[in-house]
């Protein structure tokens, strides 16, 4: 038998009900939005169009979001919910919005580190190699394949000032 719930089981069931519904109708919305986005210029028909990235996202969500439901269905979805942890909720929600906050004066680069070793402490991991390794995995992803693939300009910040 699945776990059950502290408050009401029902609650979160309905929850992740309408989660998964609410991001499947909206994602919905957004593919056929990224429909209208141009094709790919003559001559590079080998090169995927604008549309190609946002609909990867979008067809990923459903599945999480079928997934989610599946899972409901089933009773694998079911989690103690504790108010104890509403502080971290509040916590990591305020630091997100410092952070980004933060990202223009400041530089991606810079704050993406910082903000990351602080959520990840504030998820109790507590091992510093761990934290490290994500770190490093992370930032390098997002310099390879968005700043250097992709050519998408990143906030520089200070280090603007510094070049």
């Amino acid at each position: 038998m699945h776990q059950q719930l502290v408050l009401n089981g029902d609650y979160t069931m309905l929850g992740n009900m309408l989660i998964a519904t609410a991001l499947m109708a909206l994602t919905g919305f957004l593919y056929f939005v990224t429909l209208g986005f141009p094709p790919p210029m003559a001559g590079q028909e080998n090169i995927p169009g604008p549309g190609l990235f946002p609909k990867a996202i979008i067809i990923a969500l459903w599945i999480f979001c079928l997934s989610l439901i599946y899972r409901t269905f089933r009773g694998k979805e079911i989690v103690q919910v504790k108010l104890s942890n509403f502080r971290e909720v509040c916590i990591s929600a305020v630091a997100m919005v410092i952070a980004y906050m933060l990202i223009e004066p400041v530089g991606f680069f810079i704050v993406l580190p910082c903000y990351l070793v602080f959520q990840t402490r504030l998820l109790f991991f507590k091992q510093w190699k761990t934290i490290f390794m994500v770190n490093v995995v992370a930032i390098a992803f997002i310099y390879i394949v968005f700043y250097r693939i992709l050519r998408i300009p990143f906030p520089m910040g200070i280090i603007e000032l510094l070049t």
